[in-house]
């Protein structure tokens, strides 16, 4: 027997292959919602750079409206007064453009924080994944016969 080999039971080695398929699991659930995250940042991103435009007076005589399914139909803006805006649980106001701006821009604050948040969770789990990957291979190799 080598003196760096690594001693483990059975039960150790079920619960680390347990463990590095739970991890393995959790990773790709938490890259979806870092995706999930990234659209929603590009959602109100666009969202921001729109009445940006509707206060600086920008001519919207030709815009695209959603009808659903990705089909939109032309339309001309001509009240830019009022926006609604949709503020969660099938709840819309109507508002100012500077007030649904500044709430956007609340809202995309909030969503990068919980990215990072989310992104910094990623980036552990991914490590300790690759710990226990790396053992398990070490501890694979070890229990191979000689050939």
């Amino acid at each position: 027997m080598n003196q760096n080999e690594i001693k483990i039971t059975q039960n150790e080695w079920n619960k680390l292959l347990l463990e590095l398929d739970e991890l393995g699991k959790a990773l790709l659930v938490l890259k979806d919602e870092i995706q999930l995250f990234d659209n929603l940042i590009e959602e109100n991103t666009n969202a921001i750079e729109f009445l940006s435009k509707m206060n600086e007076k920008y001519p919207l005589n030709e815009s695209l409206f959603p009808l659903g399914g990705d089909i939109y139909v032309h339309t001309a803006v001509t009240d830019t007064a009022k926006v609604v805006m949709g503020t969660g649980n099938g709840i819309y106001v109507e508002t100012s453009p500077e007030k649904a701006y500044k709430l956007i821009d609340d809202r995309l604050s909030k969503l990068k924080t919980k990215k990072e948040s989310e992104q910094k969770r990623y980036e552990e789990m991914q490590a300790r994944y690759n710990e226990i990957d790396s053992l398990v291979r070490t501890i694979s190799a070890q229990r191979k016969p000689n050939v």
